[in-house]
Formats: C-alpha cells, structure tokens, sequence
C-alpha cells in the first residue's frame, strides 16, 4: 500500500494549486500617475472588459491617477471621472511628492508586504524545460528558481484538476469546491481556511508576469508524482505512471513532444497581418509576424471568447505567443475544410487548367479565406492558390457549410442571358412558378446576392432558402440545375434565338404504330418535324432535330440532343394507335421529374387547342403522363399524338401532305403564343 499523507496538507494544496486559475486585481501605489499615449481617443470604460459601458474619452497626453491594476487593465481617475482603460495605452511614472516620515513609513510597509512577491531568477542562461508524462509543456513563462527551488506555474499542469473555483472580486479571494470540501484563502497570504478550519501554507503562491506559480515540491506530496530535477540540464520531470516492474518511466531530454493543451484553426483577417507577442501586451518583446491568410493554432479556453477578447492565445512555432484579436476572422465566420480526395491539387489560379503549385493530403483541414464560384482560395506553405470545391467538406460556427455563390451573368448576344450561381458543398436545387416569375429553392445554408442589373429581370428577393426572381413583361426565364450550378437564361420574347428540339419518334428498325393501310408512324413523325423545323427557322428560331432522315435513336439519345445544346424547349412527335374507333390529338407533359413542368403544361396546353382547333380532330386532352423523353429533360418539354393511325379515316388524314403541314403550323403556333 502506498504512503499515505494528511488530508489537510493535500487540501491546503489544492487550494494553493487552484490560486493560479484566477489572478485577481493588483493594488497600485498611491503615487503612481500615468499620461496617455494613444494615437487618437482612448476609450474610459465602466468595467475592466471591452464589453464595459464607454464612460469618456481621454486624448493623447493627458495625465491620469493610477487607483488600481485589474490584469491588463487599470483603474483609474481623471478629468472624466473614474474608470477603466487599458494599460497598453499608459505611460506609468511616479509622482513628484515631497519625503516625510508618513511616506517613508509606508514604503517600508509596502516593501515588506510585497517581498513575498519578488522572485529571483537562475543566473544560468538555460532555460528551464518541464516535462509531465513524457510532455514537454509549453509554460507562460520561464520557470524561476527561488533559494534554489523550482518554481512552477501550476496552471498549465493541473488545469485538468477539475474543481469548482469561484473569483470573490470584493474581498480578493478565492472559494474551492471540490466534493465536501470548501476552501476559501487570499492571493498571497499563508492562512487558509478549510471547511471552517484555519490552516498554514508553506508557501504562498507568487504571481509572476501575471502567472501564479508555486513550488515544484507540492506536486510530490500532493499526488504521489516521481518529481526529478537535473541541475546541469535543467530540466524537471515529473511522471505519475509507472511501468509493470514499477520503476518510473522518464523522459529522454531531447523528446520534444507537443503540449496536451487542444488548440483551433484560425486564420489572419487583416491586410497589415499581424504581430506575435512574447506576452499580451504591445510593450512585451515581439517574437514573430503573421501575415494575411495565414493560418494560425488558438488555444481553446472555455472561460474566454476568442472572438472577441482583446488578445487571442495561440502557438507560434511551438511557443506560445499572443496577438491583437482583431487581426483574426471571427470563428463563427471561419470556413474550415477537409480534403476527400485521395490528393487534391493547389492551382494558382480558380480553373482546371492552371499550374500545380502543391497538393494536400485526404483528410488535411485548411481554412478557406474565400470562396470564388466553384474554388475555394487558400494559403498553403505561404502561397496563395486555389482548390475546388467539389474535394471538400465544409463547416463554418461547427455547421455544414454549403452556399449558393458568385451568381455572375454572361450575356451570349442579344436574345440570350445566363445567370448563374455556383454549388458549394453538397446544394440541391429546385424551381417552380410564380407570377410573373420563378422562384428557385435551394438547401444551401448562404445564398449570395446579385447585385447588377438585366433589362428582363424586374427585381430578385431572397428569403430564407429561396430566390424569387421577377422578369420584366416580353421575357421568359429557362432553369437548369447542374451538378455545380444552377442557372437561369433570360430571353426576350419572340422566337428569334430560341433553341428548339423537334424530335421526330421512332425511326429505322423502330417504326413505331401502323396504319390499316400500312402507313408508318415514324414516316408520319419525320415529315411534320422537318415541316415545324422550316417554319420555325423562318421565324429565326435555332433549330436542333433529333433525327433528320430514318435513323434511330435511343430515348435517352434524344434527351442528350436536347441537354447537349442547350435548349430552351423540347417537342417530340408522334401518331397514335388503339383501335379503329379511337380519335382524336392528345398532348403530354410530366410534373415528377422534370423541374420545367410547370412551363411543360403551359405548352402543352397551348398545343391541344392549337392542333385540335386547326386541324378539327376530337380533343384528348392535355395530359400528365411519365414518358421518358419529357420526363427526363430539364426544360419546358411536350409530346404530342397528332391523330390515330388506327382509325382508318385519321390514318388517311396522316397520309396527306396537307394535313401535315396543317399539324406543322399548328404546333409552330403553339410556339409563337408559348414565347409571346
């Protein structure tokens, strides 16, 4: 069985340990004044924080009495009364005051009570190294050596200790709850009180660079920890585990492992970059520059906001150093990535195209400085370049980061606008009328704005997950939803520039339905095609046929021919067939799949009235049904059944070229109200 030790001394330890968690206000000497050294206005505050309240205003060279030192920030009284500043913007000197035996009286007593607090340091220039478990710690501050005793700050070790430790800011003390035992003492005093009891400390913990360290002795008694000090190396090494034939594991010196402490990525937000200080104040030793881009460690502290305290923790090469807060984006703001390809390329430019200037690794976390369109803009070893997207995933403020970004317009000539917005992360997209317009749905968690202007687009809103577009009347909007973007053209009415599919069905070995007499229907489909193409180029309309002569193609062939080119609408052709007594034009449109549906039944509504009208058949309908050349295209698509091949009397009406060219005319008017 191990040695046990008394409960008191293990608790007056860990009230003294726990010192180092808080470091309360620090009384000024009452002779002590300070001038303003600022470039502009410094703000007097209400409170010790850049939250408190702005009471006044003090310029550059005025004089102020010094009541208090509260950490960085010092209290104060002056011509606007009393307050708060911070003390990296006072010059502190002493007052001129004539000498009696008052003052000297109490420098004398102010010399011995703060004797406890001078510290004298190793006159040997090697630093002292502490290593815990086999870590080397990154320390606040070098080590002192006091009366040949290791002094260590304690923070940075038992941090983890996980007691309740409440700040008493009126009375300067500390309370310690740790299970039924409560502990209450003042910063450098050696009486303590536990659970009602008053007990003596070796040592009062000293605060030193505003780090509360104690004895390195503590440790061993307290916790039953191996504790070794090389004089020659100065190194302590302290370890708590032992191995399975009980001697204790130590450290080689030169193991040089990273601290315990968890840290975030962050990334510089400021043109000018950033200064690295030994200590969190512009009047400590500057230890490094940062520049814009680059992306820093923080170190987490539950008990602060990293977003906005005035100086932000962070590791600098292994050390730790201290820079401006508002030199660094916000985290709620901080877009973090990681790699899911095997190896993704850093291109110095946002294309495909452009030089390789490195490469990252699957599973490396970056920080996105900016996302342009489908790349996101990077600092890698230094250099700026740039990643696609499509290789990530994306949090920012620990959420799913997706976005519909850069919406840019490019204008193709004078009948034709695209205005798209780029996918990043994992977008999907949808669209659906409304009057006078459409309105684009999106499971993006930020839509960018766009900002310039189009002649047929009246005003854009944005609500939530929509985009609600409104066109000027004479123009139509088309969207199509890619992988990587989502796109809106514009066209002004009119068929001039319209890119339309007329897609004559069946075809070669497939001749589809025919006739009593022996008339086929893929004869029937390619003649009114070629006629509906004539009368529509004559209009100024571009043109594209699926097939042009008997040959065939597959349907997905055919929905290819009309996504390949980009169209503005799809017509696919077609004679019917039942049976002898079936009569009458029938038009389709699909409202499952197909994003353009409601554009699809507008057409196809037109067109029954059109064909039924003109060439005096029955009207079947306009009607919804899932065929796959109109359900697997994206744009406003109908097929149409001109007339039965099976009623004899249709079937003779299909065979007349007059006929034909009624149906052609019938469907290139259904075109000319669809784009009115």
């Amino acid at each position: 069985m191990g040695k046990r030790f008394p409960k008191s001394i293990i608790i007056c330890t860990f009230f003294a340990l726990l010192s180092i968690l808080f470091l309360p206000s620090q009384f000024a000497s009452a002779n002590e004044v300070g001038k303003v050294l600022a470039n502009g206005n410094l703000n007097v505050r209400n409170a010790p924080s850049i939250q408190g309240e702005i009471v006044g205003k003090l310029q550059d060279g005025d004089e102020v009495k010094i009541i208090e030192k509260v950490g960085e920030w010092l209290k104060i009284s002056s011509k606007v009364g009393q307050g708060y500043v911070h003390g990296d913007y006072i010059v502190i000197h002493k007052a001129n005051s004539s000498t009696n035996s008052k003052a000297n009286s109490s420098s004398q007593s102010s010399s011995t009570a703060n004797k406890s607090n001078t510290t004298t340091t190793n006159p040997s220039t090697k630093k002292v190294s502490v290593y815990v478990n086999g870590n080397l710690l990154t320390l606040p501050i070098d080590p002192p050596v006091e009366n040949g005793r290791v002094l260590v700050p304690f923070r940075v070790i038992g941090e983890n200790l996980g007691i309740n430790v409440n700040w008493l800011s009126e009375t300067k003390q500390i309370e310690a709850i740790d299970a039924d035992t409560k502990v209450l003492f003042t910063i450098n005093k050696n009486k303590v009180l536990v659970n009602s009891q008053t007990l003596t400390l070796d040592q009062a913990p000293l605060i030193v660079k505003n780090t509360t360290v104690i004895p390195l002795r503590f440790f061993a008694e307290t916790y039953g920890a191996n504790v070794q000090w090389n004089e020659k190396e100065k190194i302590v090494t302290i370890v708590k585990k032992q191995s399975n034939n009980g001697n204790v594991v130590l450290p080689m010196p030169s193991e040089e492992k990273p601290p315990s402490r968890t840290t975030v990525l962050a990334v510089i937000d400021d043109p000018n970059g950033a200064t690295v200080y030994e200590e969190p104040s512009r009047r400590s030793d500057e230890i490094g520059e940062l520049e814009e881009g680059d992306t820093i460690k923080i170190y987490e502290k539950p008990s602060a906001d990293i977003d906005t305290d005035e100086w932000i923790e962070i590791d600098y090469k292994n050390k730790v150093g201290y820079i401006a807060a508002d030199a660094v984006r916000p985290q709620s703001e901080t877009l973090k990535g990681k790699v899911t390809a095997t190896s993704l390329n850093i291109r110095e430019q946002a294309n495909t195209t452009s030089a390789v200037i490195g490469s990252l690794p699957k599973g490396q976390e970056i920080i996105v400085f900016e996302v342009i369109g489908e790349w996101a803009r990077i600092k890698h070893n230094g250099q700026w370049g740039y990643v696609h997207t499509n290789y990530l995933t994306m949090q920012m403020n620990k959420k799913t980061y997706s976005a519909l970004s850069e919406p840019k317009l490019e204008i193709y000539d004078a009948n034709r606008a695209w205005l798209t917005w780029s996918k990043v992360g994992s977008v999907t997209t949808s669209h659906s009328l409304v009057t006078n317009g459409i309105e684009i749905s999106t499971t993006a968690s930020q839509i960018d704005k766009w900002k310039e202007n189009h002649p047929g687009i009246q005003q854009i809103e944005y609500n939530g997950s929509k985009i609600r577009i409104y066109v000027n009347p004479g123009y139509h909007l088309v969207v199509r939803h890619f992988t990587n973007s989502v796109r809106v053209t514009i066209l002004p009415s009119g068929l001039a520039g319209k890119r339309i599919v007329v897609d004559a069905g069946h075809g070669d070995h497939d001749p589809g339905a025919k006739g009593a007499t022996g008339l086929l229907e893929k004869e029937v489909n390619l003649a009114v095609a070629l006629k509906l193409a004539d009368l529509l180029r004559n209009a100024g309309a571009e043109v594209i046929l699926s097939r042009s002569n008997d040959t065939f193609l597959s349907l997905a062939d055919r929905v290819k021919v009309a996504h390949n080119n980009d169209a503005d609408a799809f017509i696919s052709i077609h004679a019917d067939s039942f049976n002898a007594t079936s009569q009458g034009s029938t038009t389709f449109y699909h409202s499952g799949k197909n994003p353009s549906w409601q554009q699809s039944k507008q057409l196809s509504d037109i067109a029954i009235k059109k064909l039924t009208s003109q060439l005096g058949t029955v009207s079947r309908g306009s009607n919804d049904k899932s065929l796959h050349v109109i359900r697997e295209t994206e744009i406003p698509a109908i097929l149409v059944e001109l007339a039965f091949l099976s009623n004899p009397k249709e079937e003779a009406l299909l065979k007349s070229d007059e006929f034909r060219q009624k149906a052609a005319q019938a469907l290139f008017d259904s075109f000319i109200e669809f784009y009115k």
